[in-house]
């Protein structure tokens, strides 16, 4: 059975709740728009960048699938 919690900012329809899991490697959004350091990109010293998930620990991030739009819409 689905289990449907948010509505699609897109199209209103029902999203379809899952996860982004851990894969190989770590998972984390970065932004293009921002003059970081070389060092700040690549170790997030300066904490700006949302870790998705984790190899290394149960960090494992909540989404919502848009089957119609194509869209996945993830809770940070």
């Amino acid at each position: 059975m689905v289990s449907y919690y948010k509505k699609c900012p897109y199209c209103g329809r029902a999203m379809e709740k899952g996860s982004i899991p851990p894969g190989r490697y770590s998972l984390k959004w970065k932004s293009d728009y921002e003059n970081r350091s070389s060092l700040n990109y690549m170790f997030n010293f300066d904490k700006k960048d949302v870790k998705l998930s984790s190899v290394w620990g149960e960090i494992c991030c909540t989404a919502y699938l848009c089957r119609v739009c194509r869209k996945i819409v993830i809770d940070v």
